[in-house]
């Protein structure tokens, strides 16, 4: 996926991600994530700068390793 009409490549915001999966978690609701198109869902590279993330999304991506479940 590509942003508007450019060739910069665009996605799934990872914070929005995380923030909704760890809402759901702590009420001890089962969470099945997947793409209704099939395949992955594109993250926005913006997004997986360490630069970006607060200290929820620090700890699902880089020490939970969220994205590889």
């Amino acid at each position: 996926d590509y942003f508007g009409n450019t060739e910069e490549p665009t996605g799934l915001w990872l914070s929005e991600l995380v923030h909704f999966y760890d809402a759901f978690k702590h009420t001890n609701v089962d969470i099945d994530m997947f793409n209704i198109t099939g395949g992955n869902t594109p993250i926005d590279p913006v997004s997986l700068n360490p630069l970006m993330f607060d200290n929820t999304t620090k700890a699902y991506y880089i020490i939970d390793g969220l994205l590889d479940k």
